[in-house]
């Protein structure tokens, strides 16, 4: 291929200019030991290793043709997102310090980057809810340098997932090596989404992921236990319960004979628990409930009815005059 012959004689060519006289010493045999390293590597076709030793030179001593050595690496190993980068990189030195890279090397340069990005799949995404946690192939995304709307997938190491946005949904165009992946969403309060995708090269592709909003839980116990305990109105059981609830604002009621009803408004908040303990009071007895309340008030009802019929009770008429025998009546003046 004749790609790669070129590469073979360039790696063997460079080790002379991976690293500038201005190095100091230790930092320049290292760079160069690592690069010819590398280039032995790659005789072999031993992408893996030709590509961690060209990554050490790198560390010991930036240059152009290391970093596109490296994107040739990559991209053998079919890691189109990195190689683009490494290109670019690479491209980018020598627009900056004209003739650094040897000319049949900044037009491999240049052919090899615009082939891989031509095979780097485009997703357009979107995620709900936008501030969910993302992760592709365990690396969070990488913004793309001057499209804040564009994630590229492969760059980032092992890491913590990144939200790619924030509100109720994030778009966002995914750009990914062809092959297959593994997506992770997670957010707390939500059910995690493991999604697989396969994309071949050049792919252009719609995929739209939702989280799961979980359940809330609640958990009620009572003293004295047994209490029935109802939830937003409906019997669920008696105490010690557990039942599960979508978030928001739920009534409690525990009751228990004998006792005072026991209530609470809770918050449930999603994939959480509340736990509520309900302390029953004893119910005090009712002054209407005890025999010698009635008995006293019976009296006391017959007291009243006497007293009133004797206030209330009209004036007696005197009797009739009896006049005797004669039938004659003294008038008393």
């Amino acid at each position: 291929m004749r790609g790669q012959a070129l590469f073979l004689l360039l790696v063997m060519m460079s080790a002379a200019v991976a690293a500038p006289r201005e190095a100091r010493a230790d930092d320049d045999e290292e760079a160069r030991a690592a690069f010819v390293v590398g280039s032995e590597r790659v005789k072999e076709s031993r992408w893996a290793e030709a590509l961690e030793a060209y990554e050490r030179s790198l560390a010991k001593r930036a240059h152009p043709v290391t970093t596109f050595n490296v994107g040739v690496c990559e991209r053998a190993l079919g890691h189109a997102t990195r190689a683009e980068q490494a290109f670019a990189a690479a491209l980018d030195d020598e627009r900056k310090t004209p003739h650094v890279l040897p000319e049949p090397v900044r037009r491999d340069a240049e052919t090899f980057l615009a082939e891989t990005r031509a095979t780097i799949a485009e997703v357009e995404l979107t995620i709900s809810p936008g501030d969910a946690l993302v992760l592709v192939d365990g690396r969070p995304l990488v913004p793309a340098e001057g499209r804040p709307d564009v994630r590229v997938a492969g760059l980032a190491p092992q890491g913590k997932a990144v939200a790619l946005g924030a509100g109720t949904e994030a778009k966002i165009v995914l750009r990914a090596d062809p092959g297959l992946h593994v997506i992770l969403l997670s957010k707390h309060g939500f059910s995690d989404i493991v999604h697989r995708a396969s994309w071949a090269p050049r792919t252009k592709a719609k995929l739209a992921l939702s989280l799961d909003r979980l359940p809330g839980r609640i958990a009620v116990t009572s003293a004295p236990a047994s209490g029935v305990v109802t939830l937003d109105g409906l019997d669920v059981g008696e105490a010690p319960v557990a039942v599960e609830r979508g978030p928001g604002l739920h009534h409690v009621r525990v009751r228990r004979q004998g006792f005072l009803p026991y209530d609470v408004d809770l918050q449930l908040r999603a994939g959480e628990e509340s736990n509520i303990d309900a302390k029953l009071q004893r119910e005090s007895p009712s002054l209407l409930g005890r025999w010698w309340f009635w008995g006293g008030v019976a009296g006391v009802v017959a007291g009243a009815a006497l007293v009133t019929y004797f206030v209330a009770r009209p004036a007696p008429e005197a009797p009739p005059p009896n006049g005797g025998g004669l039938g004659w009546v003294l008038a008393v003046p």
